[in-house]
């Protein structure tokens, strides 16, 4: 069997569900199981409801609310030929309305949008498209089965950031699907969203459909996890900043993973750690020209490549720089740097110390003044916003003589707020102004892959 998630962008109309029904239908012979996003933007559309609702403006909840039932309403209508099924997906639709009006009414009462509030509402982006994809599947002949991530996907309660409670999800996953494969029937779910042992709605972060698909294909046993999306597979750059990137054929699970936790936009980063675990690839393919050849993520990949796969980027990120008032310790100073940042769930992209002192990225979200004042009474504190993080990818090549000097060459004459050479030995990562980032990815880009 076979896992396939299609990405938002991938089902964001009926034509492009009708392309993903083919898709599916040509992997018949695979048995396959079907991961679905929610509809394009339909996730920004539920965050910017609860925010309104949050916000005491119930009139912009509800319009954004009776916006995105009409794009579902309209996908229906367009896609949907068996009576029966759009008069079922109409009532869901309608009674989807309800549930999300009365939640938006309950926060709007409580002026409060707590984490866990916030899944709820994220929730019904996926369980919608999934509900379509799953009855546009039964109305071109195939024998589809809907399938609610709540009945597997159990997790811890950390909302928007869940981590899932793997030996419950497997046992459960190894009770439902298989079953359903055996009869014949292509199971249809939710990506992105799981539950906790209570009950309550959680999310595993924005953009964690990919994670479900592998964690699914991770727990069956899948021959191959495929990741559908807008785009042939991984190319050498961000194509809306450099003209005719690459497209890279092959990636380990450490490339793939270090590309996409410093800012390549083709994966979640978590992805690769089922997969990795059970030496299954990953496939990164096109739901617009299914006929392409996509990325192929594994562990063992053709010799002779170059050794930079890729050059990516991240902006929105800050330098926190750290100087101890009293050197009683290292130790000490560092224990309560690591408790502040945990305590905030600021995450530590990268981190550099010199004697005492520490330098850290953060994204600039987490970079928040209150870090600072809670670290007043121990260090000297300066945080540095506006800036972007440059990296350079590619399997042991810190090893590969003349790579750090032809990075360093790209950045050229820049200031450098922070410099990693050497922590990871599949990449090279600066911190420079965000106004010059672009600027820097193409010099970076025409220095590996055009010189």
């Amino acid at each position: 069997m076979i896992t396939m998630k299609f990405g938002g962008t991938s089902i964001q109309d009926a034509d492009a569900i009708t392309r993903v029904t083919g898709i599916v239908r040509a992997s018949l012979p695979k048995s396959p199981v079907v991961v679905i996003s929610a509809i394009a933007q339909a996730t920004n559309a539920l965050e910017k409801i609860g925010k309104s609702a949050g916000e005491g403006n119930a009139a912009a909840a509800k319009e954004e609310i009776d916006t995105l039932l009409r794009r579902h309403i309209t996908i229906v209508n367009r896609l949907i030929r068996t009576e029966g099924l759009k008069k079922d997906l109409a009532e869901y639709i309608a009674e989807t309305g309800v549930s999300l009006n009365n939640l938006a009414s309950g926060v709007e009462m409580l002026r409060e949008l707590t984490p866990r509030t916030m899944d709820a509402f994220y929730s019904f982006g996926e369980l919608l498209s999934s509900r379509i994809v799953a009855a546009a599947l039964v109305d071109t002949g195939i024998s589809a089965q809907w399938l609610d991530s709540k009945d597997f996907l159990v997790t811890d309660d950390n909302f928007n950031r869940a981590r899932p409670i793997m030996h419950i999800v497997e046992e459960r996953l190894l009770k439902i699907v298989p079953p359903l494969l055996k009869a014949g029937k292509v199971p249809v779910t939710q990506g992105f969203i799981g539950v906790t042992v209570s009950g309550h709605r959680t999310t595993m972060g924005r953009e964690s459909s990919d994670y479900t698909g592998s964690l699914i294909g991770g727990a069956l046993g899948a021959e191959a996890i495929e990741i559908w999306t807008d785009v042939t597979g991984v190319l050498t750059a961000d194509p809306r900043i450099v003209e005719n990137p690459i497209q890279v054929k092959h990636l380990t699970f450490a490339e793939a993973y270090e590309l996409t936790y410093f800012g390549a936009k083709v994966l979640h980063p978590s992805t690769m750690h089922p997969a990795e675990a059970r030496n299954i690839p990953i496939d990164i393919l096109n739901s617009l020209d299914p006929s392409l050849e996509g990325t192929r993520v594994s562990t063992v990949i053709p010799g002779g490549g170059p050794a930079v796969k890729s050059v990516t980027y991240r902006k929105d990120v800050s330098v926190l720089t750290l100087t101890p008032m009293k050197r009683h310790g290292q130790y000490i100073f560092w224990e309560h740097i690591y408790g502040v940042l945990t305590e905030r769930r600021a995450e530590a992209l990268l981190m550099n110390t010199a004697e005492y002192r520490v330098a850290i990225v953060l994204k600039s979200a987490d970079a928040s003044e209150d870090i600072r004042e809670a670290l007043k009474d121990v260090c000297h504190a300066e945080i540095r916003p506006g800036k972007a993080l440059l990296c350079a990818v590619g399997e042991n090549m810190v090893n590969v003589c003349g790579v750090p000097e032809r990075f360093l060459r790209a950045v050229g004459s820049r200031p450098v707020y922070f410099l990693s050479l050497g922590a990871s030995p599949n990449s090279l990562a600066a911190v420079i102004d965000a106004e010059v980032i672009e600027e820097t990815v193409r010099r970076a880009h025409a220095e590996f892959f055009t010189r």
